[in-house]
């Protein structure tokens, strides 16, 4: 028997013990191949061999059945088999999943460990024989020697697993979950640069996420993963840009660098003036940089050696005046000379026209008489001479995009944008210039209206180098072509399927060491059934991702959270003005089943236009049902909209429905049996008058008080079941002054007959936007939260808590307003969270839009999300309770979390992974099946890798019991 110590390398010795031969792995060892030896839960995953052994204390030998065991990723039906002898059987796995009847095992005794082999029986390799393949046919029998060597290496292991994570579980943040296969928002410029560690595409926009990464207007795609471009990482906000309009790289003789120019004024904590250079390791400023916005780059020699030309809206470039374009080389800034009456310069190109190559610029400019204030689109050859005119647009409109390109016919320079001529020529979206004339390409892209080509760029996707037009069009010569077209020099075609509409605004072809891809980004897109987010790599035969995996976030901002069971188990449902869930079209709701989201239905938008508000479950008498509320009926003014019921496949109305928009919903008894309150901003229920507030029995709608005593007279955006023991109230918060002919300022209690308010007092003094009962402290609570800072006149700075009496701080409060709270127990006790526009607690310690109040004290959530949270929830999706909350943020700890974060809770029983509530076999079986799946279920040491250290502190979880 040979040890590999920790950091030792690969076991090279088999001393055989007996007629057995034992390796042992311990951490820090490569992988060991091609042997035929023992591999232990805790050791690192060793290939090609029939063993296995479970070590864990103690693992049951239940003889009765046990109930159908469900594993995420695998379905698998395993029960425990009869025990007989002196050995227990393992599961068996259906043999239509490949494993046979039970494998007979033994067990052996040594220091109050045991473990578990299996005897000379055969177990298919398919399913669980490939997790947990059987000794090698010499081992036969556990005792004498061979019973010595295996307590020996139980208990070496299994101290290292005690000592692997002595304080169990920590709750955090569940990075990278709901990411997005690309960007969240816009992709404006792209180029490819080595930083030394090879060849990456760089692309640049107003994005916040690409992939998994936190990336701030700047992401390196490596042709495998995203990261940030910044020497700060894991900050934050390292390497914020803010909206990135064009790259280049350019070599002053230093070394080749990147050069990003846009609306940037610092990045990674220096103060760039909208330009900056990446060297590779660090961001470095221009000198002063320019005074305005910069929209294009490119590197051009005018005989005095490569400078880098930019082009903009600024009028200073670090101590020099200039007008729109300015040079930059190894000496500093320089004035070119000045194109006359530039407003702004909106692109750059270098091109060769026969004469030698030459700057283009295309830029607005005054191109009317001199006074007349007339201003246009124009085009400019910059020569010794200085600039030459080649044309201008006199029709309005734009150009954005030069390029050199030969399409058979000899180079020219292809001109793209929203125009109808240029020069006296009438074109729609694109021209070209040979050098003596402008010339259509093909008959136009688009049309004067609608057709824009923002982005051109030559690529051979297999078939030929061609000229590719990309931006926001329905048609190019003639066809109907949407967004992306590809030009042969004689023709149009579609590149791929493309439906759906891809609004683009950069274009590059690419070679990571994979073969050229032609890269288009910009916004949120379709090809086909393929949903692009902000980029597509086209291929020469279909349009994909940049990486691989579905999406998982909710772009578009969520507004509402509950959890419904429709009968095949409770499920996360979100509301909000998203299209699409993940990679699914969903109309504003959508259901997430733990693993990915589905829609729900297809008319809801129609229903509820543009956003849902609210979210609630009610059994009418027909069971259990989810209720959505929200906005208008798109292109209708009557009643009829704003609320519906999800009957578990359409959507359908309730009644005459309301007449504005609905922002809260509340199931509650008044003595007359269940019923589902509704409140907002809408003055009428089923053509009745409503005054802010309804009530709905499942049959018809009725109003909350009567005559002078019902409704608002104002919006209420919240309501809640409160009971501090003496029964149960409605309590309902808002905007409002009046409840029920009642003077209660934004806060008032329904008792089943009237309105009140919660004591005599001046209420709060400005709105209620949440509010939540829950029990902290042992005692019934109910807590508000919205913009107030004081309820009957006692400072109460966004969060209040009421305690049946009077209302009380919660603590030193949030800094600005609470948009959502929840109670949840992450496994470090009950708590309040709170979430919303705030970014600091009221004693200006930071918790970003999200914290804790355990009682005594607030506390952030790690470093919180990056934008505004609206809607918190409690749910187990599968992966243990968690805190879910829904936005318009895209992190959450600084991973990628687009519209929706998990918090997670630490559960009771980490190690119970079958949900037995008992630590048998059965858990081993599905961590093993979880790790093999790169699920991050598995990782329980949560460093975000799967590693021997996962094995090893789940084993101190089985060992540890549950709590």
């Amino acid at each position: 028997m040979s040890f590999s110590p920790i950091g030792a390398s690969i076991v090279k010795n088999h001393a055989p013990i007996g007629a057995i031969h034992v390796s042992i792995v311990v951490i820090g060892t490569p992988i060991v191949k091609n042997h035929a030896s023992i591999a232990m839960i805790g050791t690192p995953i060793i290939e090609n061999h029939a063993s296995i052994v479970m070590i864990g204390t103690p693992i049951s030998s239940s003889r009765g059945p046990k109930p159908p065991w469900r594993s995420v990723g695998a379905v698998l039906d395993i029960r425990t088999r009869s025990a007989g002898g002196s050995g227990v059987r393992v599961p068996a796995i259906d043999p239509g999943d490949g494993v046979r009847a039970g494998v007979r095992v033994r067990k052996c005794r040594c220091a109050r460990r045991r473990f578990w082999y299996t005897g000379r029986r055969e177990v298919p390799m398919r399913q669980f024989a490939s997790r947990y393949q059987s000794f090698s046919d010499s081992i036969r029998r556990c005792g004498g020697a061979a019973c010595l060597a295996w307590c020996v290496l139980a208990m070496a292991v299994g101290g290292l697993a005690s000592n692997a994570r002595a304080q169990g579980c920590e709750p955090g943040w569940a990075g990278g979950r709901f990411n997005l296969p690309g960007v969240d928002i816009t992709v404006r410029a792209m180029a490819t640069f080595d930083d030394g560690s090879g060849e990456a595409l760089y692309i640049g926009g107003d994005f916040r996420v690409a992939g998994t990464a936190s990336v701030r207007g700047l992401a390196r795609w490596d042709g495998q993963r995203w990261s940030a471009v910044t020497s700060m990482p894991g900050e934050p906000y390292a390497g914020w840009a803010g909206r990135v309009n064009a790259m280049a790289v350019y070599d002053d003789g230093s070394g080749p660098a990147l050069y990003v120019g846009g609306e940037i004024s610092t990045i990674d904590g220096v103060r760039v003036g909208h330009i900056a250079r990446w060297n590779g390791t660090a961001w470095e400023p221009l000198d002063r940089g320019v005074d305005r916005w910069v929209h294009a780059m490119a590197v051009f020699d005018d005989g005095n050696g490569p400078a880098l030309y930019v082009g903009g809206d600024f009028r200073r470039a670090g101590e020099l005046d200039v007008r729109g374009v300015a040079r930059w080389d190894a000496g500093g800034w320089s004035a070119p000379p000045e194109p006359g009456r530039s407003l702004s310069v909106r692109a750059l190109a270098v091109h060769d026209d026969g004469a030698g190559p030459a700057l283009y610029a295309a830029d607005h400019a005054y191109i009317g008489e001199v006074g007349s204030g007339v201003t246009g689109e124009r085009v400019s050859r910059l020569d010794d001479g200085g600039w030459t005119i080649l044309g201008d647009t006199r029709l309005g409109g734009f150009i954005i995009a030069l390029h050199s390109h030969d399409d058979g016919s000899g180079p020219a320079l292809y001109v793209g944008g929203l125009f109808q001529e240029i020069g006296g020529l009438e074109a729609s979206g694109l021209v070209r210039w040979d050098g003596v004339a402008w010339s259509a390409v093909g008959g136009g892209v688009g049309d004067s209206m609608s057709g824009r080509v923002f982005a051109l760029a030559t690529h051979d996707d297999g078939s030929g180098g061609a000229l590719y037009a990309a931006g926001s069009f329905r048609s190019a010569g003639g066809a109907d072509i949407n967004d992306v077209a590809r030009w042969d020099g004689t023709a149009w075609s579609a590149v791929g399927e493309d439906d759906g509409r891809f609004l683009v605004y950069a274009l590059a072809s690419v070679d990571l060491g994979s073969g050229p891809k032609l890269i288009a980004g910009g916004r949120q897109g379709q090809r086909g059934d393929v949903a692009l987010s902000g980029m597509g790599v086209w291929d020469g035969e279909g349009w994909s991702p940049p990486e691989a995996g579905a999406a998982m976030g909710v772009f578009g901002g969520v507004a509402a959270l509950t959890v419904f069971d429709d009968g095949s188990g409770p499920q996360l449902v979100a509301g909000g003005s998203f299209e699409r869930a993940g990679s699914m079209a969903a109309n504003s709701v959508a259901r997430w089943d733990g693993e990915r989201w589905h829609a729900m239905g297809q008319a809801l938008r129609e229903g509820l236009g543009t956003a849902v508000f609210a979210l609630a479950v009610f059994d009418d008498g027909q069971g259990p049902a989810l209720y959505a509320g929200g906005g208008p009926l798109t292109g209708t003014s009557g009643p009829g909209s704003h609320i519906a019921r999800w009957d578990g496949s359409a959507w359908a109305p309730l009644g005459e429905g309301l007449n504005g928009n609905v922002r809260a919903m509340a199931v509650y008894d008044d003595g007359d049996g269940p019923a589902l309150y509704v409140a907002g901003e809408f003055t009428q229920a089923g053509g009745r008058l409503a005054k802010h507030i309804a009530r709905w029995d499942g049959a018809a709608w009725s109003t909350v008080g009567v005559g002078a005593g019902e409704g608002f007279d104002r919006p209420v955006f919240a309501l809640e079941v409160y009971d501090r023991g003496d029964g149960p109230l409605l309590i309902a918060g808002g905007n409002f002054r009046i409840a029920g002919g009642t003077m209660a300022t934004r806060v008032a209690r329904w008792d089943g007959e009237r309105w009140d308010a919660m004591r005599f007092g001046l209420g709060a003094d400005d709105v209620v936007l949440t509010l939540e009962s829950y029990s902290l402290g042992g005692r019934e609570m109910l807590f508000a939260g919205g913009d107030f800072l004081n309820i009957d006149g006692e400072p109460m700075s966004r969060v209040a808590r009421w305690d049946g009496v009077s209302w009380h701080p919660v603590g030193v409060g949030l800094q600005r307003d609470v948009n959502a709270l929840v109670g949840f127990d992450d496994g470090t006790g009950p708590a309040l969270y709170a979430a919303g526009h705030f970014r600091q607690l009221g004693d200006d310690r930071e918790s970003l839009h999200i914290a804790r109040w355990d009682g005594s004290d607030w506390s952030a959530l790690g470093t919180g999300l990056d934008y505004e949270a609206e809607a918190l929830a409690v749910h187990d999706d599968g992966s243990g309770p968690a805190l879910f909350a829904g936005g318009v943020f895209t992190t959450a700890g600084g991973a990628a979390s687009i519209g929706i974060a998990r918090w997670n809770g630490c559960d009771a029983c980490p190690a119970d992974l079958d949900g037995d509530g008992a630590l048998t076999i059965f858990d081993f079986l599905v961590f093993q099946n979880l790790f093999d799946r790169s699920d991050p279920r598995a990782d329980f040491d949560g460093d975000g890798e799967l590693t021997v250290l996962d094995f090893l502190v789940f084993q101190t979880a089985f060992d540890s019991g549950c709590s």
